[in-house]
């Protein structure tokens, strides 16, 4: 009985993070992720596995990038059950609902204009409803039988609530496989030093691409509050486009805790989403009984987010982009990206969206909603330390594990930091090191 892993990443435009195991007869997607394409809908290739065939849907985690194409994949025949952990199918249904909404936006914002463009959305609200039902929630180190010969346990990743490290064990007539998935892993509060993860002998590692693009958080907080105390001074608006619903969620307590310690002074803070509504009411659930940022407030309809672009203030507007489009972020810009006295503020990785390209190359112009606009407002970009595993740790982390891996897979992430890490393992005595790209299929 062979194991066949292929990976599906850009194997079709719009896929995403995406693995496919084949054993004993089923099919076991590990994420089924939405990756920015600026594709139609309506011309998109279909997803290269039948609905239908798929058995079995494991997440890594909520974002988009690993779990958008679910309701496709449930409206063209899906049948099986979705493994994730509480946190992650709860951010999974925020992501995915807020997506469908701010395509649906966009559709009546070019009719509405009169003009012609293909933007049928990937999927609908209703759509999106119907993907519930088929979540399996699972607690962390929870074993999980997913068919006979094999299970995953659920390990903390601490890259976003819910995520996780997902451990694999095959077996194979007499032959027990161990693999250990890491699709995006957090520098803190992950499971990766756990002695349920080193102590354990890998036939194989899956690994995401890993760069240094980490940043002392002191610093990312010190700067943040510079962009805020500069443009409060200026009179300007700070914008900040997040995808992510938990990304969002950050960004408002890190402004409570430079609150807190007087880095800053109190400013109006707009969360713009179909969904901010439910989204900060969680959030303050969460919480509890510390304090949330006190001037805030969520605009959940459109005519309610026009009145953001009269404010001459200072006010920070965050709101979201989608994964098919500009979403309502794209008329903050337009009305605040020519003004000198504002800031945009770009947090991490902005997943190849032309608008972050554009503005990062640092063209004077741009297009956005089919208007061209001068780009007079200070662009900043900050990373995320809290976010995403680097190479370092990495390189750290496999000097613990018990006995080094038979092989390591980097199946995750853009062509050109595969390609980088790939040399960084290769140069630091990872010799059974492979990069799979789109499509490629190997045996495990």
């Amino acid at each position: 009985m062979n194991n066949m892993l292929t990976v599906l990443e850009n194997k079709t435009a719009g896929i995403g993070s995406c693995i496919l195991l084949e054993h004993n007869n089923k099919k076991i997607l590990f994420d089924c992720g939405q990756y920015y394409s600026q594709t139609p809908a309506s011309e998109i290739p279909a997803f290269p596995v039948q609905a239908g065939d798929i058995d079995t849907i494991i997440l890594t985690h909520g974002h988009l990038g690993h779990c958008g194409l679910l309701p496709v994949l449930v409206r063209d025949g899906f049948k099986g059950k979705v493994y994730c952990t509480e946190n992650c199918k709860n951010i999974a249904m925020f992501s995915l609902l807020e997506n469908a909404l701010l395509q649906e936006e966009e559709k009546q914002y070019w009719k509405y204009k009169h003009i012609e463009r293909d933007i049928k959305p990937l999927y609908s609200e209703a759509e999106v409803n119907v993907c519930s039902p088929f979540f399996n929630v699972c607690d962390y180190h929870e074993n999980i039988e997913i068919s006979d010969g094999l299970s995953i346990s659920f390990h903390n990743a601490g890259h976003s609530p819910g995520s996780a490290l997902v451990k694999i064990n095959l077996k194979d007539e007499d032959k027990q496989k161990n693999i250990l998935l890491a699709s995006d892993v957090g520098l803190k509060e992950n499971d990766l030093n756990s002695d349920a993860i080193l102590n354990e002998n890998y036939n194989a590692l899956l690994l995401p691409a890993c760069v240094d693009k980490a940043e002392d958080e002191e610093n990312i907080e010190s700067k943040f509050a510079n962009i805020l105390n500069e443009t409060l001074e200026a009179e300007g608006n700070i914008v900040i486009p997040v995808l992510s619903t938990d990304r969002r969620d950050a960004i408002l307590e890190l402004l409570e805790k430079l609150l807190a310690a007087g880095e800053t002074r109190h400013l109006f803070a707009c969360v713009d989403s179909p969904i901010a509504g439910k989204q900060i009411e969680t959030l303050q659930q969460r919480l509890g009984d510390r304090k949330i940022y006190p001037c805030i407030q969520a605009y959940n309809l459109v005519e309610d987010s026009k009145e953001l672009n009269s404010i001459r203030g200072t006010v920070i507007i965050i709101s979201g982009y989608g994964r098919s489009g500009y979403g309502r972020i794209g008329m903050h810009l337009l009305k605040n990206i020519n003004r000198p006295e504002c800031s945009v503020v770009l947090f991490g990785d902005k997943h190849n969206h032309p608008l972050w390209r554009a503005i990062e190359k640092g063209e004077k112009t741009i297009s956005i909603l089919d208007r061209q606009v001068e780009i007079k407002a200070k662009i900043f970009h900050l990373n995320d330390p809290a976010i995403h595993w680097n190479s370092n740790s990495v390189l750290n982390w496999l000097q613990k594990i018990k006995s080094p891996p038979r092989h390591i897979y980097i199946t995750h992430g853009q062509p050109e930091d595969k390609k980088s890490f790939h040399e960084v393992l290769e140069k630091n005595g990872n010799k059974e090191v492979k990069t799979l790209n789109s499509n490629k299929k190997i045996t495990l």
